[in-house]
């Protein structure tokens, strides 16, 4: 009788915790962006120096924050 008391309850858990996804995914609002309205060049305060094989000179450049 406790296992078939265990299938039910678990049954009814994951029918809830299914239902309880779909209505959560079909009652929110989705979050629409553009790729004009993205900010892709702020300064984080890192630097990188690296030697390219082509320049042969040491180089200094900003690292940004990429979203």
């Amino acid at each position: 009788m406790k296992i078939k008391s265990k299938n039910l309850l678990r049954k009814m858990t994951t029918y809830i915790m299914v239902l309880v996804t779909i209505c959560g995914t079909f009652l929110t609002n989705s979050t629409s962006v553009s790729a004009s309205e993205l900010v892709l060049n702020e300064p984080t305060g890192y630097y990188y120096t690296g030697v390219p094989v082509h320049l042969g000179y040491p180089l200094t450049q900003n690292i940004y924050v990429l979203k």
